[in-house]
């Protein structure tokens, strides 16, 4: 699907993927395409479309958190780790670093699943601290470096 989507024109839509509508609509396709024409955009047909449509949104969701983390915290961030199952869409990833003009640092994708055993590895001493399971987590991991391309 990411393939078919490469071959779109990113940011066509802008949708809130965040709206209620989209928590568990009886056809995700029906209410992303509703949501397009009710607004008077275009509206995605193809698988690709589609793709590149909630892939766009979603950079657009990042960059937004993204900047309300740094209004909030007044620091600048200089670049964003995205982890879980979006770590391993490279289209995602590479259209988040266009959009936020930083690199995007992505994996592990299962980061919920090591972070549960690295809990438990810190209870029955395999390692002293967070800190310690982090650096090990960070010298055992592998990791894809998104940078603009703007």
């Amino acid at each position: 699907m990411a393939e078919q989507a490469a071959s779109v024109h990113a940011f066509l839509q802008e949708i809130d993927l965040n709206h209620d509508r989209f928590n568990n609509p009886k056809n995700m396709i029906e209410e992303i395409q509703a949501a397009c024409r009710e607004s008077g955009q275009p509206i995605p047909k193809t698988v690709g479309e589609l793709v590149m449509c909630v892939y766009s949104n979603l950079a657009r969701i990042y960059a937004r958190e993204l900047k309300q983390l740094e209004d909030l915290s007044g620091k600048t961030i200089d670049y964003l780790h995205v982890v879980g199952g979006g770590s391993n869409v490279s289209l995602l990833n590479q259209l988040t670093a266009n959009l936020i003009g930083k690199e995007v640092i992505a994996g592990p994708g299962e980061a919920t699943a090591i972070g549960n055993i690295l809990v438990q590895m810190i209870s029955v001493g395999e390692f002293e601290n967070l800190s310690q399971a982090r650096h090990w987590l960070a010298s055992s991991s592998s990791f894809e470096c998104y940078r603009p391309q703007i």
